[in-house]
């Protein structure tokens, strides 16, 4: 899980390097990190899927069947490819 955010506990109104290093808990509220996922996805392929729930409980979702973001240098460019999804 790259992203968890089920309440306010946690800021996510953060700085560079917050987002590069990551922030908040696993087990909760977090964002893993731009480092760790440009780590993850240069390795092979990965796909990306997004899973969004509101408040009256309705369920959306996004898949990305290509999914990778770029270095620091690159200021972690997202690339994405192949949507499927209802959101």
């Amino acid at each position: 899980i790259l992203q968890r955010r089920t309440s306010s506990s946690v800021s996510f109104y953060r700085n560079w390097n917050q987002y590069k290093n990551g922030f908040g808990i696993p087990t909760g509220d977090h964002w893993i990190g731009n480092d760790k996922i440009y780590k993850l996805t240069n390795q092979k392929t990965y796909q990306l899927l997004i899973e969004k729930t509101n408040r009256e409980g309705a369920r959306y979702h996004t898949r990305y069947s290509s999914f990778r973001i770029s270095n620091e240098i690159d200021k972690y460019r997202l690339s994405l490819s192949g949507y499927n999804g209802n959101a």
